[in-house]
Formats: structure tokens, C-alpha cells, sequence
């Protein structure tokens, strides 16, 4: 019949930090293990597919100007710099080039920042923003924390977003969705703001400090990645996110103190 029901796309349900997201396989071989994504089966003259990419990874670690558009796509990450966010760039050009090839289905992608906030309907996620929180206000960056700015956007604002994309008409192509930057510091305090006792980093740790061990410490922190990544200002546009879809993007600082505060209560911090 008439009206939204025909416009609902065809997608796999994720519980991502807790909250039901509409998001196609990530990875490129997920897609080549579910061709039912890659050629859909329709009654509808015409439908939609929905896909999730962090604008982290579909930036790398630049962008003309300084600010990240719908436009910018990662161009410096490679299968030896930082592969992770080349694997995610892959699969989100994988799933436009089959979406250009056809004229069945259209794709409407969703690319968020940094998802915080709480989980619902089940135990703790092991996403990494969580990984992240609770690295910050477990005592692991005591000594200090490097200057990592990355953007942040409300685990319910991105549910939203995808309702929007999946029944607004004019819904199309790309949207970054972020309310605003900060750095592993501006989170602490946000936490601490609220949670005077947690152990949250108070000092930067030097870049250079970071470039000479960070490859003793990690592998994957190689010299190349803190040169590229540490100490540079996180800018995005995420106007189209407003006007096209008409969304009003929530206070991240307290999305991160309530995702802070499950985790307490979950007992994943000493007290």
C-alpha cells in the first residue's frame, strides 16, 4: 500500500551500543557472504538500503581545509595505515558501487563520529567508545593522555537518523553526524565534572613522548599514525545531518557521563 511501509529499507538490525541501528555488513567480505544484501529481492517499484560507516573512517587523517564534508573520503589509510579505517572505507565503496549499478534500491548512508551513551536491552558493549570511557575513567591514561581529538555524537541521536533516512523522502546519499570534537582530556572532565572521584587523565602527554614509545607499546601506534593523528584539531560539517534530515543533535558531554554512569553501576570500575 501507500505511505512509509513502502519505503522501508531492506537491512540488517545491529545492537550497537545498545541501541537497534539499521546497518549494512561493514566489512567487505560480509557483503560478499550475504548476496541477499547485494541483490535484494523487492515487491516495491522502489526501496532502500541503509549503511552505517564512522566519518572516522571515511576521512583518514585529512581533509581539505581542515573540515570533513559528506564529500571527504579517506585517501590515506592503507593495509599498513591504519587498515582498520581502510577496511571500513572498502566496504562503503563496495556498497555504492552496487548501489550505481542498479536502479532497484537506493542507499542512504549514515556516518557518525565517535556513539556514546548508554546501552539498553542488554550486558555491557564491548564497542569501542566503551573500550575508550572506560580506559579514561579506569586510570589507564593517570600518567597522562595523548592530544586525540576525535568527534562524538549521541548513540540516540544516530537511532534517529536512521528513522529519518529510512521514511523521509528526500532522504539520500552520505550524512556526517556529529554534534562536536574533543579530546581524551575534554571527556575526562566532562566525567569528572559529575564524578569527582574518577580517575581521569588531568595532563597531556607529549607527542614526542608518544612518537619514541608508542611503537614499543603498541605496533599498531606506528610513528606514521601519532605523526598524522595526535595533536590535530577535529573538524566536521554536519549541516546536511540538519537541514536534510532535521536533526537537533543532543549534549554529548552528558550522553558520555550516562554511558559513564551504566558502566559504574555495572561494576566495570574499582571503587
Amino acid at each position: 500500500g501507500d505511505g512509509p511501509a513502502r519505503e522501508f529499507p531492506h537491512t540488517v538490525l545491529d545492537r550497537v551500543a545498545g541501541q537497534m541501528r539499521l546497518q549494512l555488513a561493514p566489512e567487505l567480505d560480509a557483503f560478499k557472504q550475504r548476496p541477499r544484501l547485494v541483490q535484494p529481492r523487492f515487491s516495491e517499484a522502489e526501496s532502500r538500503i541503509q549503511m552505517e560507516m564512522r566519518v572516522d573512517e571515511g576521512r583518514g587523517d585529512d581533509a581539505p581545509g581542515g573540515i570533513l564534508t559528506e564529500d571527504v573520503w579517506n585517501t590515506t589509510s592503507s593495509v599498513d595505515h591504519i587498515p582498520y579505517s581502510y577496511s571500513k572505507t572498502v566496504a562503503e565503496r563496495a556498497a555504492w558501487d552496487m548501489a550505481e549499478a542498479q536502479d532497484r534500491w537506493r542507499l542512504v548512508a549514515m556516518n557518525p563520529a565517535g556513539i556514546y551513551g548508554p546501552s539498553v536491552g542488554g550486558p555491557i558493549p564491548t564497542s569501542e567508545s566503551f573500550n575508550l570511557v572506560r580506559q579514561i575513567a579506569g586510570g589507564e591514561f593517570k600518567s597522562g593522555a595523548p592530544h586525540l581529538e576525535t568527534g562524538k555524537v549521541d548513540v540516540r541521536d544516530v537511532a534517529e537518523a536512521h528513522l529519518r533516512g529510512a521514511f523521509l523522502p528526500d532522504a539520500e546519499g552520505r550524512h556526517i553526524l556529529a554534534e562536536k570534537a574533543g579530546t581524551i582530556l575534554e571527556m575526562g572532565a566532562a566525567i569528572s565534572a559529575a564524578y569527582p572521584d574518577a580517575p581521569v587523565p588531568r595532563r597531556t602527554m607529549p607527542k614526542w613522548l608518544i612518537w619514541l614509545i608508542g611503537p614499543m607499546v603498541n605496533k599498531a601506534l606506528t610513528r606514521k599514525t601519532v605523526t598524522r593523528t595526535i595533536g590535530h584539531h577535529w573538524r566536521a560539517d554536519n549541516s546536511k545531518a540538519r537541514n536534510q534530515l532535521g536533526l537537533t543533535f543532543s549534549n554529548t558531554d552528558k550522553a558520555l557521563v550516562e554511558m559513564y554512569e551504566q558502566m559504574r553501576d555495572a561494576g566495570l570500575f574499582a571503587k
